[in-house]
């Protein structure tokens, strides 16, 4: 497992930032298989992406631009990286494109 270290001299990771890092980690560590699908939004963020984290850090969704778990996962929905059912307000991932390039472009910006 690679772990991000956030030394003094790096910049700090930006709210969004760390939510595309823990989203990524997520779906490299602990959501491995397309089994373990549908997780619901709550979970995927409690349960996968907030203990992703580096160390020293915190993730808070209401501090990024997307202030919601929900809408960082539309958001990645309308990206085609994921699909999303939503259903009585509960959203749920059902499907990750892990080939998608965005989960390339994550791995090489965080790679360290």
């Amino acid at each position: 497992m690679h772990n991000l270290t956030l030394g003094p001299q790096s910049n700090p990771l930006s709210q969004d930032e760390l939510l595309d890092f823990c989203f990524m980690q997520a779906f490299t560590i602990s959501v491995l298989e397309d089994k373990s699908l549908p997780v619901e939004a709550s979970e995927l963020f409690e349960k996968h992406m907030k203990p992703a984290r580096p160390e020293g850090t915190s993730l808070d969704v209401k501090k990024s631009s997307h202030k919601q778990i929900g809408k960082f996962l539309n958001a990645l929905r309308k990206s085609k990286v994921i699909e999303v059912n939503e259903k009585k307000g509960v959203i749920s991932v059902t499907k990750v494109v892990r080939d998608h390039k965005f989960f390339a472009q994550l791995k090489e910006k965080f790679a360290g």
